[in-house]
């Protein structure tokens, strides 16, 4: 058994305990980033001898310290680091405590039978939004876990549960607790989601019968608030810093803004594409757009070409203006290429050594990064955005500057979350380099909406809408 309790908990924590355990500890918890869900998860897992905890990999050693500091009397397996046949063999001779695994590989065949033959009874699925693609893999054969003998609940766990539509809420509740969606797609479709076919694939168009929706949900899913939970932390604000692009860089972003949306409009090939097939054509020029914004392009043969630094050299004032303040900051960016020009510049503009989180990056040497930077011994660190989840050494910076930031809410609003959470002690600020009168504004404006334009783009209207301007003559 474990020695963990309640009482170390704040008060819409010791609620949430509450209310998964009237429901038999099977249910979800959405709140927000910095609430402490790790907290609360753990807590309900009490009575479970065995537990299995799935969570992204930039989240591994987050459950390793949650661990050590709830006192847990009880082993912990974190599968972290070693071959899968080492991985397996570490599972097979493992007996009560918790094993920490992630979404990459804990559906893979081998790992997948080695963890059914040690029987989980208690299963946390860590950012369970990962499954609300139900025709993934991972949404899929965490479904089928959920039916092992063995698992007697699960909880779900996410800052960000909906952000992508209503119809993720199969895939992630069928793998909690399948009474409250039922197994059956087709059940649910019918029943909640007005969708029609459009050849290829199928367009979400609408939603129906959302009061009995949010009835089920409101039933199996408490949602906290940060504001809520934490009233305590210091205030956290938006900057908006201005990029001018040179009138060279400003010729070249127009003559290719101009001609990659004539395509989505049908005004380049004569033809007219919607649906997922705009979605692709229209994310791609957005991307490419993004990158124009950050001073480099793809050419033809998959290299990179520097075509400007206004962004770069903005960024560099930026952090020297910080750093003469004697503080630290985080630096979030999307691309490699911004990366490898950001590290460079800095560490030659600010004879200082630059840390680093990049998506390949082993879990140990993350952790090893981030212990670093909250020790003080690193001062700047490049956080590449979609490696913020679960991430919470961050807050030894309270100046965040958001270098490039791609489309994804769920993205920006992790990153944002890891700054401004408990240990936070200072006001937090968010600075946003956005290049004029580009698509930098118009991403801004729509994550600040709190928009997700991955699905917004699926809709016809809405991404010619967006993009539409781009396509004005060149000056």
């Amino acid at each position: 058994m474990t020695t963990v309790a309640a009482s170390g908990l704040w008060p819409p924590q010791r609620r949430a305990v509450q209310f998964l355990r009237s429901l038999g500890n099977c249910g979800a918890l959405g709140a927000e980033v910095g609430v402490g869900k790790t907290s609360v998860a753990a807590v309900v897992s009490r009575p479970y001898r065995r537990v299995l905890i799935v969570t992204p990999v930039s989240s591994l050693g987050v459950w390793r310290k949650e661990a050590l500091r709830l006192g847990l009397s009880m082993p912990v397996l974190t599968l972290d680091s070693g071959s899968s046949a080492q991985k397996i063999a570490q599972v097979r001779a493992f007996g009560d405590g918790w094993i920490v695994t992630n979404y990459e590989t804990f559906w893979r065949p081998p790992l997948f039978a080695a963890l059914a033959d040690w029987g989980p009874q208690y299963v946390i699925w860590d950012e369970f939004q990962r499954l609300r693609y139900h025709t993934s893999k991972q949404s899929k054969e965490a479904a089928k876990l959920r039916q092992w003998k063995t698992v007697q609940a699960a909880v779900g766990l996410s800052g960000t549960p909906i952000t992508k539509g209503y119809e993720g809420l199969f895939g992630m509740f069928r793998a909690v607790n399948p009474n409250v969606f039922g197994l059956r797609w087709g059940t649910f479709l019918g029943q909640y989601v007005n969708m029609v076919n459009m050849g290829d694939y199928n367009k979400v168009i609408g939603y129906k019968n959302t009061d009995d929706l949010f009835k089920r949900l409101d039933k199996n899913m408490i949602q906290i608030a940060k504001s809520e939970a934490l009233p305590w932390l210091p205030k956290e604000r938006d900057v908006f810093v201005p990029v001018e692009l040179t009138p060279e860089s400003r010729k070249r972003y127009r003559e290719f803004a101009r001609e990659a949306v004539m395509q989505i409009s049908g005004e380049s090939d004569g033809y007219t594409v919607e649906g997922t097939a705009l979605a692709r054509i229209a994310l791609t020029t957005l991307l490419r757009l993004q990158q124009l914004t950050s001073g480099f392009i793809k050419t033809e043969d998959e290299g990179e070409l520097i075509v400007s630094d206004e962004k770069l050299r903005a960024c560099v004032d930026l952090v020297r203006t910080i750093r003469d303040s004697e503080k630290s900051v985080v630096i979030f960016y999307r691309f490699n290429m911004d990366r490898k020009r950001l590290e460079e510049a800095l560490s030659r503009e600010m004879k200082e050594r630059i840390a680093v989180l990049m998506g390949e990056m082993k879990p140990r040497d993350q952790q090893l990064t981030l212990d670093r930077f909250f020790a003080k011994k690193d001062r700047i660190i490049l956080c590449q955005i979609h490696k913020a989840i679960g991430i919470n050494e961050l807050v030894a910076a309270s100046d965040a500057i958001f270098y490039s930031t791609g489309y994804s809410l769920e993205d920006f609003v992790q990153a944002k979350g890891r700054i401004h959470r408990p240990g936070q002690t200072e006001p937090v600020t968010y600075y946003h380099l956005i290049v004029e009168r580009s698509v930098d504004e118009k991403v801004y404006a729509a994550l600040q909406a709190n928009i997700d334009l991955a699905r917004s783009f699926i809709r016809l209207d809405y991404a010619r809408g967006f993009l539409a301007d781009e396509k004005r003559p060149v000056d």
